[in-house]
């Protein structure tokens, strides 16, 4: 195979340097608690840079080099990193303390295809860090011009200062929180004659809570948990491309079937095909989908569906057709392995009675995650087939997937097995994508409050936030784990932290509904119900499904809109009518709907809802029953209020 060779580019980037002072000081002290605290650091240093759209470069000794695409983030990163290490540092004895000098510059940097950065962009960022006193923040001029006011950001100019193989003196400013009152940004050149240390007596100014890193890693699990992946994911390592000759999880979208002389028809099939040909842009565990120009050349003469896949150089391929009857039209969609020619699984979905009729993209995104699903398990069986000695990454880590989520196995077992995948996985290649990716998911995954006992359940947070951490460090811009790594916020109460990541996700891509639904969960816990309305209804314009209409009921009724919230619950039921009404779910839509039923005055109504849960969870009657119920955490944010809506339902203590 022949290797493409990528040439160094120059171009513009934000460069953040630190370094712990005094480390050998306090190698000197205590080795073993020094390394834990520059470990830990170390985390809150990757969080951060990768909240704040950066890279981490390096990470040798006790410094650390990350880049940034912006001068904003760069700065951001660096006082929420300082910030949250002051914190951390309270618990260690005053001479135990470590802080990190951190410099910030916006300059010119060679970028080799391996990711590491050279020039003298990279020397100023160094300089400027050299000059900052422990636990401050060094900016060039550069900086301090593109981030003007923003950021939170004031800055206090400490001259120019020749330094170590910079041709040109380099002018320097501290920077320093600024509260949401202050006006300008502080520019007074320092006195001449004075020191950089007489910025520490800057007047402190209060700002928001740090985000808050992700927990640091075990180094030793106990007994059976003991994990020796642990050790591969601090050590660097290449990512594991996919070739072009993988054929695993290769897709082609084939043309789809429409009745003849059916303009509306062929809309639709056009429409239906488009939102398949998607899975591309999901890049839904690395797949690859055959972009469509290369589809319709190679179906143009006739062929079988295996030469088509060997044409192609696919295993897969997604065919379609949409029908039509005297009630609408219909799409059929089916997956088949090219190679053996077989339908592994179809899927139909009617059409929206709209006009013109229309099929609601989530449900073919439904629809298609089924299918890919078959496509994978397909892939794991041909995985089994192998000697086991000779499984490879993809492998391993595929096979995992279908073991955690096929739903065939206990919940314990599942997890079992595919910790045991993944664990080789990583043992083999501690930084490809997919094995971090699925690791993490497994890992962080809700369903392990089922089974697990809450000290393993800790252990399995730490190694899966590891292993986000991880990814996110290697690709910072994958929305998905973005947003899971706001869920993780979410989940220990930051609330802000959590707004903060669904904002930012948002910024890159406005309409995401996973970010659109965290952004709602984070308003509602800081008791911002009006804004939690806002985007909750923004979710549903995206998202019109069941568990958004469960969302923008809950969030309406506790925006007290009782008549919006009676509408979404059962909207929300009613999209749920083939489910279960012990489903969770479903039974907290007709607990929100007896609620606000009751609260409006409709007392018939809510009582009549409340019965319909009894019928269904006949163990649950009384309010503590009910909390018991829908879980600890659940309705924290406006507890009473709910349960007072029950009580005049019907409900009894």
């Amino acid at each position: 195979m022949t290797v493409l060779k990528l040439e160094a580019r120059r171009h513009l980037l934000a460069i953040l340097a630190a370094d712990a002072a005094g480390y050998s000081r306090l190698m000197a002290i205590d080795d073993h608690e020094t390394v834990k605290a520059l470990d830990a650091a170390r985390e809150v240093f990757r969080s951060h840079i990768a909240l704040h759209d950066g890279r981490v470069i390096d990470m040798a000794g006790d410094s650390i080099l990350a880049v940034f695409d912006t001068a904003a983030g760069a700065v951001r990163a660096a006082m929420d990193v300082q910030e949250q290490l002051a914190q951390s540092a309270q618990a260690a004895p005053a001479d135990r303390r470590m802080h990190f000098r951190i410099g910030v510059h916006l300059g010119d940097v060679i970028e080799k295809a391996d990711g590491t950065v050279y020039g003298d962009g990279v020397n100023v960022a160094a300089r400027l860090q050299a000059l900052a006193e422990p636990g401050s923040i060094v900016v060039s001029q550069s900086i301090h011009g593109a981030v003007g006011y923003r950021a939170r950001a004031a800055f206090v100019d400490l001259g120019e200062h020749a330094v170590k193989n910079i041709a040109q003196p380099v002018r320097a400013f501290a920077c320093v929180a600024r509260s949401a009152g202050d006006g300008e940004r502080i520019s007074e050149p320092v006195p001449s004659g004075a020191s950089l240390g007489s910025t520490a007596a800057l007047k402190e100014r209060p700002r928001r809570a740090a985000l808050v890193a992700g927990a640091v890693f075990a180094l030793v699990i106990a007994g059976a948990a003991g994990w020796v992946a642990v050790e591969h994911l601090r050590r660097p390592a290449e990512v594991v491309p996919y070739s072009a000759a993988d054929r695993r999880l290769t897709f082609a979208v084939l043309p789809f079937e429409s009745p003849k002389g059916d303009p509306q028809g062929d809309r639709l099939a056009d429409s239906a095909r488009e939102a398949v040909q998607s899975l591309q842009e999901a890049r839904f565990l690395f797949a690859r989908v055959t972009p469509q120009p290369v589809v319709l050349s190679a179906v143009g003469a006739p062929a079988t569906l295996k030469q088509l896949g060997s044409t192609l150089n696919v295993h897969f391929l997604f065919r379609g057709g949409v029908a039509r009857d005297a009630s609408g039209y219909t799409l059929a969609l089916a997956v088949v392995d090219a190679d053996s020619e077989r339908v592994l699984e179809t899927k139909t979905m009617r059409a929206e009675p709209t006009d013109p009729p229309t099929f609601k993209r989530s449900e073919i995104d439904t629809l298609r995650s089924a299918l890919t699903f078959a496509a994978i398990e397909t892939e794991v069986t041909r995985a089994r087939a192998k000697p086991d000695s000779t499984l490879d990454v993809r492998d391993l880590t595929l096979r995992a997937f279908v073991d955690h989520y096929s739903g065939k196995l206990d919940p314990a077992t599942a997890y079992a097995r595919a910790r045991q995948g993944l664990d080789r996985a990583l043992a083999i290649a501690p930084e490809d994508l997919l094995a971090l990716k699925t690791f993490a998911e497994v890992n962080l995954c809700a369903c392990l409050d089922s089974w697990a006992k809450p000290e393993d359940i800790r252990e399995m947070e730490k190694l899966g936030v590891a292993a986000l951490d991880r990814y996110l460090t290697i690709k910072p811009d994958d929305v998905g784990m973005l947003v899971l790594r706001g869920n993780i916020f979410s989940k220990h109460r930051h609330y802000e932290e959590a707004l903060a990541v669904a904002d930012n996700v948002l910024r890159r891509e406005p309409g995401s509904p996973v970010a659109l639904n965290l952004r709602v969960s984070a308003l509602m816990d800081l008791r911002r119900p009006a804004e939690a309305v806002a985007a909750s209804v923004a979710l549903l314009a995206v998202l019109d499904v069941e568990f958004t209409n469960a969302i923008a009921a809950h969030a309406h009724y506790v925006a007290r809109d009782d008549a919006s919230a009676i509408r979404y619950a059962r909207r929300a039921i009613s999209l749920m009518a083939n489910r279960d009404f012990a489903d969770p779910n479903k039974g907290d839509n007709l607990l929100i709907l007896a609620a606000a039923e009751a609260r409006a005055g409709h007392l018939d109504r809510a009582k009549d809802a409340l019965q319909h849960f009894y019928a269904a969870v006949p163990a649950v009657r009384t309010i503590p029953q009910i909390k018991a119920w829908l879980g600890p955490d659940a309705w924290e944010r406006n507890d009473e209020d709910f349960f007072n809506g029950l009580r005049l339902a019907g409900a009894g203590d």
